[in-house]
């Protein structure tokens, strides 16, 4: 079985979730502000804001291996977030190859949490490039983080880290390959291959977020 050439599908992944920007009270991982884009924020507990007249942050998750992506809203109590996984638009680093996936999912939490509090994992959702792209609105996640602001005070807004981490994917069975080939790492040559892995080491994988909070449209 042979590695679903990569150019054969560049025009399919061109199509992927690719949203980034026009994120109103986000910071990315890296702790570059985005586009802020209705209303001011100074941060944790003070601030101004034009509730409900925000777009939707809309944040993209890009993240290679099994590790994780992380970054930052500012909310008074509320927190709604909804995923959707990107079909592959990027190269293995150094090389020409682009790892086709068709299915993943992956945990999504939030910090600083709420006691007990551990994340949820998503369900198993394709990308489109074999089936009907899926999406999935994790459930409310209000109660899911620390709150610093009172109900009350309805100009305060406090920061709240979304992460992304534990992608698996579907990268294996996409392309063929129901036991393992000769050289790859970890496991025995010859070794059935589980559905779904974790993401390898080398390879990219992307998730969109949307997100939203006390200062954006609710999500539809």
């Amino acid at each position: 079985m042979r590695l679903l050439n990569a150019y054969l599908l560049s025009a399919i992944a061109t199509l992927g979730l690719n949203a980034c920007g026009n994120a109103p009270y986000s910071v990315d991982g890296s702790s570059r502000i985005q586009d802020f884009i209705t209303g001011t924020s100074t941060g944790s507990g003070s601030g101004s804001s034009t509730t409900g007249q925000a777009p939707i942050i809309i944040q993209r998750a890009d993240i290679v291996g099994y590790n994780s992506y992380s970054f930052t809203v500012y909310t008074n109590q509320k927190l709604r977030i909804r995923v959707a996984p990107g079909m592959q638009d990027r190269m293995i680093a150094g090389t020409g190859a682009s790892p086709q996936y068709s299915r993943m999912y992956s945990r999504i939490s939030v910090s600083p949490a709420a006691p007990n509090n551990t994340g949820v994992m998503t369900p198993v959702l394709s990308n489109g490039l074999l089936s009907t792209a899926q999406t999935y609105t994790l459930p409310s996640m209000d109660d899911a983080f620390v709150h610093t602001c009172a109900a009350a005070n309805t100009t305060c807004r406090q920061a709240v880290t979304i992460t992304v981490s534990q992608p698996n994917y579907d990268y294996w069975w996409t392309n063929g390959y129901y036991v393992y080939p000769s050289n790859t790492p970890y496991v025995t040559p010859g070794q059935q291959i589980p559905e779904f892995t974790h993401v390898y080491p080398t390879h990219p994988v992307n998730e969109t977020l949307y997100v939203q909070t006390d200062d954006t449209v609710a999500l539809q």
